[in-house]
């Protein structure tokens, strides 16, 4: 799913953008879009590839808070805070929650304990193939 501002559609008076509850991919907007905007709030944008880069752009800019979002979109979020600070601003604040079951299917580690599990099941199979093989005889040889 794709959402585009509009070229030249302005919200001028906008200084809090909340948005939750989406299945947005692509977000393309730019500093024109929101000249005003002072916080962003993003809620539960697991499929989203980016925050648009021209957000950094925006000078009353103070806060991107994201809350269960995807690892893509804190990358986003941290480089638009690079980019604020370069341009010698250094108000905006990135906040970046996860819940636990973000943090879980997020984490590597746990990635790393399944793929092992799987591994470990995997081998398991086969031996219990190859055991009962040994007791039955090869279920091929019948």
């Amino acid at each position: 799913m794709h959402a585009t501002v509009k070229y030249g559609e302005k919200f001028k008076k906008l200084k809090f953008l909340l948005i939750s509850w989406t299945n947005l991919t692509h977000w393309n907007a730019g500093s024109d879009n929101f000249p005003h905007l002072q916080r962003v709030v993003l809620k539960n944008f697991i499929y989203l590839e980016n925050i648009p880069e021209d957000l950094g752009e925006i000078w009353p800019l103070e806060s991107i808070d994201l809350h269960d979002c995807s690892t893509s979109a804190e990358v986003s979020a941290r480089r638009i805070k690079e980019e604020q600070e370069n341009m010698g601003n250094d108000i905006l604040k990135v906040h970046i929650n996860k819940s636990l079951v973000q943090k879980t299917r997020d984490s590597s580690p746990i990635l790393e304990i399944k793929r092992k599990f799987d591994e470990q099941a995997t081998k398991i199979s086969g031996m219990w193939d190859v055991l009962l093989d040994n007791i039955f005889g090869s279920s091929t040889a019948q």
